[in-house]
């Protein structure tokens, strides 16, 4: 399927640990494909990262939210942008802080076939968290 592109969309707070390593990741997969980084605003310099790689790769793009923040207001905006930006036809929305490896994105794009949704989860038979810190449990 690499003639579609597929938007990766990742809402962020204070992942600046995080963010390099996921993008870089992602952008080493057999994909056609572009990264939307919806950044609240995170104090330790998570979209200031972002925007660094962003004006050197124009597969990765920003968006700094401004108040008030949440995960719902974060992910409305990435779908808003997504259904603006037509020339991608997936939508993939995944955590910062590795929850979710982006090493399967290939595979859940596949099993798209001619179907609208395709839906990983760590709840479902054969899913599981790997290598998830137990603080990320209580949090």
């Amino acid at each position: 399927m690499s003639f579609t592109k597929t938007l990766i969309f990742i809402p962020t707070f204070n992942e600046a640990g995080n963010i390099k390593s996921l993008i870089e990741t992602i952008l080493h997969l057999p994909l056609n494909l572009e990264i939307l980084v919806v950044d609240d605003r995170s104090p330790d310099g998570t979209g200031e990262l972002v925007a660094k790689i962003a004006q050197k790769d124009n597969r990765v793009n920003l968006i700094s939210r401004k108040p008030p923040r949440g995960r719902g207001l974060a992910g409305r905006d990435g779908f808003a942008w997504f259904q603006s930006h037509r020339q991608c036809q997936f939508l993939v929305e995944m955590d910062a802080d590795f929850s979710h490896n982006p090493k399967y994105i290939p595979d859940l794009i596949n099993a798209l076939g001619n179907s609208d949704v395709a839906i990983g989860s760590r709840y479902v038979s054969g899913g599981g968290e790997v290598g998830r810190h137990p603080s990320r449990v209580w949090t």
